[in-house]
C-alpha cells in the first residue's frame, strides 16, 4: 500500500497558555482525495476535526449504510473510539467534535464503519493525522 501524507503542524496561543495545535493532512488510500484538519486546544481540552473529499455514504431503505468513525490512536497502535463525522448540509465537509486530553495520543484516524459504528476499526483507514503529542 502506498500512501502520500502531507502534514502541517502549527502551534498557536498566548504566552503562558498551552499552545493550540493545528494538524492538516491529505492523501491516504482508499480515499486519496480526503483531506483533514484537526484543531486542538489543550487548555480547553477541545478538538474539532474537519474533513473534505470523502465519498458519499450510500443510503439503504432510508438510512445510511455506513458511518465515518473517528479514532484516537496511541503510540502503541491501540485505538479508542472518539466520534463520528457528521456531514455539513451541502455534504462536502464532515466534522467531529471531541473533548478530553489528547496528549496521550499519537494520531487521529478515520475509517468507514457499518452504520452505528464499531468498537474497533473494521474498515480501511481513510485519513490519519499525526498529533506529535504522545508521551
Amino acid at each position: 500500500m502506498v500512501a502520500l501524507v502531507l502534514v502541517l503542524l502549527t502551534r498557536q496561543g498566548s504566552p503562558g497558555a498551552p499552545a493550540a495545535t493545528v494538524v492538516s493532512g491529505c492523501g491516504l488510500t482508499p480515499a486519496p482525495a480526503a483531506c483533514g484538519t484537526l484543531r486542538y486546544d489543550p487548555a480547553a481540552k477541545q478538538a474539532v476535526l474537519s474533513v473534505t473529499g470523502l465519498a458519499p455514504v450510500a443510503v439503504v431503505d432510508g438510512r445510511p449504510a455506513a458511518t465515518d468513525e473517528v479514532w484516537l490512536v496511541r503510540a502503541d497502535g491501540s485505538v479508542t473510539p472518539a466520534a463520528y463525522l457528521s456531514p455539513s448540509p451541502d455534504g462536502r465537509t464532515f466534522t467531529a467534535a471531541m473533548s478530553g486530553d489528547m496528549s496521550q495520543y499519537a494520531a487521529v484516524a478515520t475509517t468507514r464503519e457499518p452504520f452505528g459504528g464499531s468498537p474497533r476499526p473494521t474498515g480501511p483507514t481513510v485519513l490519519t493525522l499525526g498529533l506529535g503529542t504522545a508521551r
